[in-house]
């Protein structure tokens, strides 16, 4: 396995994308938090003279959410670009190996296909980790940089909740990277890949924002049960727990009308992940050498 993960290496640290995207998303990272400190900034109008106490406590409140850890949150809400990146190294990982003909070569030297496929998965879920190391970065950088002070009366998130709330991304990541793994390899094609994951994105949102759903009574859950909502609302479950964001979807017009409880949410997950990795499994064993 070590020399395949070397391989890995070896491969893809020239891939001018393996680079930029992390950058660009860390980049985008910083700006999603700046501008929302500039819009909690100027949330509230005061003379030029100075705020009074009231309000200057008050805008300290809306300065809350961009402190370290609770900042994380606002950061991950804003780097669609690691979501994307994560279909994309899963796709054109893969894809690049029929397209270029060097899966035969590979399959030549290992004649065993799994260990490779294992070990393009832990590459990922490596650069995943990256990814989201590089994200808590920046959201405790940032807060030091401007020097912002909060309000001293919220309660942030746990350094076991920063863990447990950055782990969930990493999986959601992974996850996205797993599949866009999985339709590579039945495909033969990474820009299929891509084209199919956002394709069913666009399909399951379609889908699951149907209004005949809330019709159905006690099978209004069903669309939760698809892979893409499940995982984000996962997340979302996560992030309530860990103390990042409240919990209550109370109030809320785009709240299901029966909630999937956290504990079956993240089962689901669960259940499409082994799903997918069945079916890549599959995949890889009845693949043609000549592919």
């Amino acid at each position: 396995m070590r020399s395949l993960l070397r391989a890995e290496w070896l491969r893809q640290r020239r891939r001018p994308d393996l680079w930029l995207l992390p950058l660009a998303t860390l980049a985008i990272a910083a700006f999603v938090w700046q501008t929302g400190l500039a819009s909690a900034d100027n949330g509230l109008a005061y003379p030029a003279g100075g705020a009074p106490p009231d309000l200057a406590q008050q805008l300290a409140r809306l300065r809350d959410p961009y402190l370290f850890p609770a900042s994380f949150h606002v950061i991950v809400t804003g780097s669609f670009l690691a979501f994307i990146a994560a279909v994309h190294y899963g796709a054109s990982w893969t894809g690049s190996e029929f397209e270029r003909g060097t899966i035969r070569n590979v399959f030549l030297v290992h004649p065993t296909r799994l260990p490779f496929f294992a070990a393009r998965l832990i590459a990922l879920g490596l650069l995943a980790l990256a990814i989201v190391v590089g994200l808590v970065a920046v959201a405790a950088m940032m807060p030091a940089i401007r020097g912002v002070v909060g309000s001293g009366e919220a309660v942030p998130p746990s350094l076991a909740g920063l863990l447990a709330y950055g782990a969930a991304v990493w999986f959601a990541l992974w996850f996205l990277a797993l599949a866009a793994t999985t339709i590579a390899a039945l495909l033969r094609s990474g820009a299929s890949a891509v084209l199919v994951v956002f394709i069913y994105v666009l399909a399951e949102l379609a889908v699951a924002n149907a209004p005949f759903w809330r019709d159905l009574g006690q099978l209004a859950w069903l669309p939760q049960l698809l892979p893409g909502g499940r995982v984000l609302r996962a997340l979302g479950d996560v992030a309530a727990a860990t103390g990042f964001t409240q919990a209550s979807d109370a109030g809320d017009p785009n709240a299901p009308p029966i909630v999937v409880p956290s504990g079956l949410g993240l089962a689901i997950v669960g259940a499409w992940t082994l799903i997918l990795l069945a079916v890549l499994v599959r995949r890889v064993r009845s693949m043609d050498i000549g592919e």
